[in-house]
């Protein structure tokens, strides 16, 4: 079974990527398989709901 759902650093862009199956993956309400998150955004995947908070860059 493929994970739900990967965030991670592209250059200066945060990105979620999903299974192209996978259908319970959304940004601000919006489903998603590809997408640019940015701070404060709401991310849910699968019945887990998150508040995207970019890590400080020390």
């Amino acid at each position: 079974m493929a994970a739900p759902g990967l965030i991670q650093k592209l250059d200066d862009v945060w990105m979620i990527h999903t299974h192209p199956s996978s259908r319970n993956c959304r940004v601000n309400g919006e489903p998603v398989t590809t997408a640019v998150v940015e701070q404060g955004d709401r991310l849910q995947v699968g019945r887990f709901e998150m508040l995207f908070q970019e890590p400080d860059s020390k």
